[in-house]
C-alpha cells in the first residue's frame, strides 16, 4: 500500500527589498530597473531637462550647439563655391569655413567676412535660420524656467537623536534655514516607511508620526520636529538593533510660502535607522553674538552630545 505524500513544509517568503526612500536621496536617484519606456525618451523631456544638474545641462547644450553646426558645415560643403569670403577667410580649410558660417547664421552674428553666393546655400541659410531661433527660444525658456523655480535651501541635520523629553522618550529631528528669508506657514510631516508580513508577503506600510508641533508659523533659523514615542507611537518599544534589523525609514517633508518670491517651497530628507542616535541631544546652534544680537552656527547643526538623562 503506498504511503501518503508529506505536505511540503511552508517556505518562508523572500525577504524584503532595501529600502528605496533612501536612495532617492543619492545624487544618481533611486536604482530603479522602467522596463516598457524602451525608444520614449523624448516623453516629457521639458522635466528631464529641468532637471539636469547645471554642469549637465550645459554640456548637454554645448554638444548639440556643436552638433548641428557640423551638421549644417557638412551641408554647406555640398556647394563650396557658394561661399565666398574675404582673403584671409579664404586661406582657411573649406570646412573649417563652412563650420564657422554656420555659427555667425544660427547666432544671428552675420560679420560679412564670409558670404552666401549660391542658390543653394542661400537656402540652406533659411531653415538654419529658422532652427536658430528656435533653439534660441527654447534655451532662453529653459534657462528662465530652471533660474525662476523657487527652491528651499535647507539643511537638514544628518542625524537624528533619541531621548528623554519632558519624561517620555521622543524623537527628535532638526532643520534650519539657510536664507536670511522668512519662511512663513511651515508644515511639517513625518512619515515612518517599513516592510512588514501580511500572510506570505511583504508589504511596505506608511506609518504617519504625530508630532508635538506641525506647524511653524514663522521659520527663520531653525526647528526641531518632536514625535514622542508613547504607546500609540508605531516606534514603541524598539531597539535600535531592532530599529536597524528592521530597516526603518523616516520621510520628513517640509513645505511654506517664501516671503521673498511669494511662492510655495518644498523640501524632504530621508533618514535611516543607522542616522538616529539614541540617548543623544542636538548641540545648541543659536546663541548670543559679541554684538548682543542672536547667531546661528550652521556648523554645529549635525552635533550631537550624550544627554543628561536625568533632565528633560
Amino acid at each position: 500500500m503506498a504511503r501518503a505524500s508529506e505536505p511540503a513544509p511552508a517556505q518562508e517568503p523572500a525577504p524584503p527589498p532595501p529600502g528605496l526612500a533612501r536612495s532617492i536621496m543619492e545624487p544618481a536617484g533611486p536604482m530603479i530597473e522602467r522596463v516598457g519606456l524602451e525608444g520614449r525618451w523624448y516623453d516629457d523631456i521639458y522635466h528631464r531637462l529641468t532637471r539636469l544638474s547645471w554642469p549637465r545641462f550645459f554640456l548637454l547644450f554645448s554638444g548639440f550647439f556643436l552638433a548641428i553646426n557640423l551638421l549644417f558645415a557638412g551641408l554647406f560643403m555640398l556647394d563650396p563655391a557658394g561661399l565666398s569670403s574675404d582673403p584671409q577667410m579664404a586661406a582657411m580649410p573649406p570646412f573649417l569655413r563652412a563650420f564657422f558660417f554656420s555659427v555667425h547664421t544660427i547666432a544671428t552674428v552675420g560679420y560679412g567676412n564670409i558670404v552666401p553666393r549660391s542658390t543653394v546655400i542661400n537656402v540652406m541659410v533659411v531653415f538654419e535660420t529658422a532652427c536658430g531661433i528656435l533653439i534660441i527660444a527654447i534655451t532662453s525658456g529653459l534657462m528662465f524656467a530652471r533660474f525662476s523655480r523657487p527652491t528651499a535651501k535647507l539643511m537638514f541635520a544628518r542625524v537624528g537623536v533619541i531621548r528623554r523629553f519632558q519624561g517620555m522618550p521622543t524623537l527628535i529631528l532638526r532643520v534650519a534655514n539657510l536664507r536670511s528669508n522668512v519662511i512663513i506657514n511651515t508644515d511639517a510631516q513625518v512619515t515612518l516607511l517599513r516592510w512588514e508580513r501580511d500572510g506570505d508577503n511583504w508589504v511596505r506600510r506608511f506609518h504617519d508620526l504625530k508630532l508635538m508641533r506641525t506647524n511653524n508659523p514663522i521659520f527663520f533659523l531653525s526647528w526641531q520636529l518632536l514625535h514622542v514615542i508613547d504607546e500609540a507611537s508605531p516606534l514603541a518599544g524598539l531597539s535600535h538593533e531592532e530599529m536597524v534589523a528592521a530597516d526603518l525609514e523616516l520621510v520628513v517633508l517640509l513645505s511654506g510660502t517664501d516671503t521673498n518670491l511669494a511662492q510655495p517651497i518644498h523640501a524632504f530628507h530621508v533618514y535611516s535607522a543607522t542616522d538616529l542616535r539614541h540617548g543623544h541631544r542636538f548641540v545648541d546652534v543659536i546663541d548670543t553674538a559679541e554684538t548682543g544680537g542672536r547667531r546661528i552656527n550652521y556648523r554645529l547643526l549635525h552635533d550631537t552630545v550624550a544627554a543628561d538623562h536625568g533632565a528633560d
